[in-house]
C-alpha cells in the first residue's frame, strides 16, 4: 500500500512539472526492511511495465525513514517531449 501511494505521489509530482511515470529513467528504493521486497516487486511490476534503472537499499534499524514509513522511493524522469 505505501508504495502505491508513494509511487502516486510521484505521478503527481512529475505530471505537474509536464512529465510522467512512464518517463521515469532512474529510481532509488530505500526500504526499511529487504524481506519487503516482494512486495514492493509486484507493484513495481504493475506500475512500469518497463522498468526503469533501480538500485534497492536496505535500512535494516536505521530511523532514517519518515516517522511509519516502510519505503521511500527517489527518482529521476525526462520531460514528456
Amino acid at each position: 500500500m505505501q508504495t502505491d501511494y508513494v509511487l502516486d505521489n510521484i505521478g503527481a509530482v512529475l505530471e505537474a512539472d509536464g512529465s510522467a511515470l512512464d518517463r521515469v529513467v532512474k529510481s532509488q528504493v530505500l526500504l526499511r526492511d529487504l524481506k519487503e521486497l516482494s512486495g514492493l516487486e509486484r507493484v513495481w511490476r504493475r506500475r512500469f511495465p518497463e522498468p526503469p534503472a533501480r538500485t534497492v537499499v536496505e535500512l535494516g534499524g536505521h530511523d532514517l525513514l519518515v516517522w511509519g514509513a516502510r519505503v521511500e522511493i527517489y527518482v529521476i524522469a525526462e520531460q514528456s517531449a
